[in-house]
This record gives C-alpha cells, sequence and structure tokens, in this order.
C-alpha cells in the first residue's frame, strides 16, 4: 500500500468556556512520525441550526465530515487527504436559519 505508513486524521473542536467556535483540526502523521497539529478552518460565531432553534440548547454537529485518501495518488512524495467536515461561518445567525458551512480541502500528512 502506498503511504502505508502517513495517516491524516480530521476534526472539530469547540469550547463554549473559551470562546473558541466550532473549528476544523487536522492530526498527520508522515513517515510514521510525530503528531503535526494543523488549523484547517476557524469557525466565526457559536453554531445554529433547525435542531436547536430556541436559546443555548445543545445542537447536533458533524454530519457531513470525511477523510479519504487521495484515488490517484502520486507515486512519490507523502499522498493526499481529501477531508470534508463543518464550520459555523455565519456571525450573530438568525434563529431561523443554519449558520453551518462546507469546508472541502485537500491535506498531506
Amino acid at each position: 500500500m502506498q503511504f502505508g505508513d502517513s495517516f491524516v486524521v480530521e476534526y472539530n473542536v469547540s469550547s463554549a468556556v473559551n470562546n473558541i467556535y466550532p473549528r476544523i483540526v487536522a492530526a498527520s502523521s508522515f513517515n510514521g512520525g510525530a503528531l503535526q497539529f494543523k488549523n484547517i478552518r476557524n469557525g466565526v460565531s457559536g453554531y445554529r441550526d433547525h435542531t436547536c432553534v430556541s436559546g443555548p440548547a445543545t445542537c447536533r454537529w458533524g454530519d457531513y465530515s470525511s477523510a479519504m485518501p487521495d484515488p490517484r495518488p502520486t507515486s512519490t512524495g507523502r499522498g493526499e487527504v481529501w477531508i470534508t467536515n463543518q464550520y459555523s461561518g455565519v456571525i450573530n445567525p438568525s434563529t431561523a436559519t443554519a449558520n453551518w458551512r462546507t469546508w472541502i480541502s485537500a491535506v498531506q500528512p
């Protein structure tokens, strides 16, 4: 398997205590090395959608996340992993609409 000793894990982080809005982060290892962390996309406000229409309710999150090795990787280098995830993308969203956005990109371990 090409690039079998490398990987990318992509996930969301947030914190109401530290005022961190839902954002996308990736952790990776190349050639069995130490984990490296990278901020992919920052959120701009708290998350809202149709599941939390009133007050400070807990909203569902993460329905649209994935990580997939590039189906046609190069024969040399580090390879690529395509990631898809959600982040909060609208400041002060209306209570009637969702503010999540989708981010798609390729990252290398």
